[in-house]
């Protein structure tokens, strides 16, 4: 059996490198789509929370006007109970909103880093293959120069 050259084992290890990079600028290339999935499911959530807000409102408004048109009718300690409900009820949905409106915020922030990450690593990535394939092909032709000059007795 044949034992393998520095040369030919130079070329595999070139080949492997660059495999191994193509599958890496994929796997980016395919995070890439997923993003921008995932980026319009986001947007549509938060499109979704905003018309909730909106609409919990309308409904808190409604309320707040049934209750005070019911004055004249119910005893005003049954209306305060209505009042102070109603007060929980916006105090309640206050915060909640607050605290919704933070988190989609720090959510917006680390998306923006993760894509920026993405973005350099796909350009690292293009640029390190591209550096592989010119180091490579400097060792096989200093390999294949020194092959030639060891057949030729130099």
């Amino acid at each position: 059996m044949r034992t393998e050259s520095g040369l030919s084992k130079a070329l595999e290890r070139s080949m492997n490198n660059q495999c191994r990079f193509m599958t890496l600028e994929e796997c980016l290339r395919n995070e890439t789509v997923v993003d921008k999935l995932d980026d319009e499911r986001r947007d549509k959530a938060h499109k979704n929370t905003k018309w909730h807000i909106n609409m919990t409102k309308c409904f808190e408004k409604r309320l707040e006007e049934f209750l005070a048109g019911l004055y004249i009718l119910i005893p005003e300690e049954n209306i305060n109970i209505g009042k102070e409900i109603m007060e929980d009820l916006k105090n309640h949905n206050e915060t909640y909103f607050k605290n919704l409106n933070d988190l989609e915020e720090k959510e917006l922030y680390f998306e923006e880093q993760s894509d920026n990450t993405r973005e350099y690593m796909k350009a690292y990535t293009k640029k390190a293959m591209e550096l592989s394939r010119l180091e490579s092909s400097e060792v096989e032709k200093k390999m294949m120069e020194e092959a030639l000059m060891t057949r030729l007795g130099k």
